[in-house]
């Protein structure tokens, strides 16, 4: 399973996508009505047909279940498309199965889910201050710009509350919409970036080049807007590969 969201405009043309049967190391590949070329579902490239070579854009997108989207975009429209599988939620298998990865500046990078366990990746890509969080209890994964302003902010997650918050000002921040909702920095917006949730195995196949990012420790402490992380700790850990390899706007 993968959750990207792409731009479908190429040259001037807007394309029409669908589901072509066929798999490419295991990952679904589309085609395009207007000129049946076959595009990777992954990587967002004309794989074969009058498009090879081409690339489509990717919208920063995230995953999240629907009631929690609703709470947050409350006159949100929803898509109904034709089913073409079983989807059972398994927040285990989702966690030890899948990763959310980045490429930005030059730079590949990812987190399993188990890492991001009521913790926020705070690290560095390809120039790009970021902020990776997965919250379990609602399917919350994100990748955010770090920075207000001129200012470069490190965030720890509430794991009661589904929120994160900087440390800088403890300022409390909706993890779905980005909004600041309370705090010195209430009514600020976090940048969303081009975060791709993928299977962990796909995405290292697909970018054999990415580094894993590291888990991180957040140790809190009480600040008058909620619970805040001071300090970052980092530090590699051993996991099981399909973990280790390794979204609506």
């Amino acid at each position: 399973m993968n959750g990207i969201v792409y731009a479908r405009n190429i040259k001037d043309r807007t394309l029409t996508f669908a589901v072509s049967g066929l798999l490419w190391e295991n990952n679904l590949v589309m085609i395009d009505e207007e000129t049946e070329s076959l595009w990777s579902h992954l990587m967002g490239a004309a794989m074969k047909g009058p498009l090879e070579g081409e690339q489509l854009e990717i919208i920063p997108a995230l995953m999240t279940d629907w009631e929690n989207w609703r709470s947050s975009y409350p006159e949100s429209s929803v898509a109904m498309m034709s089913k073409t599988s079983d989807f059972t939620r398994n927040n285990r298998q989702m966690r030890e199965q899948m990763t959310i990865g980045i490429a930005i500046g030059g730079e590949e990078r990812n987190w399993p889910f188990v890492f991001l366990i009521d913790n926020v990746a705070n690290e560095v890509v390809g120039g790009h201050p970021v902020a990776v969080a997965y919250y379990e209890p609602t399917l919350t994964a994100t990748v955010f710009d770090r920075r207000v302003g001129d200012q470069e902010l490190t965030f720890s997650l509430n794991g009661s509350t589904g929120f994160i918050h900087d440390h800088e000002t403890g300022s409390v921040w909706n993890i779905c919409s980005g909004n600041a909702v309370s705090g010195p920095l209430q009514g600020k917006q976090l940048t969303r970036l081009q975060g791709v949730v993928a299977d962990g195995l796909s995405w290292s196949t697909f970018h054999p080049k990415s580094v894993q990012g590291k888990r991180q420790y957040l140790p809190q402490i009480e600040s008058n807007s909620g619970t805040v992380g001071p300090n970052v700790v980092s530090e590699p850990v051993e996991v099981e590969e399909s973990a280790s390899a390794g979204s609506a706007q």
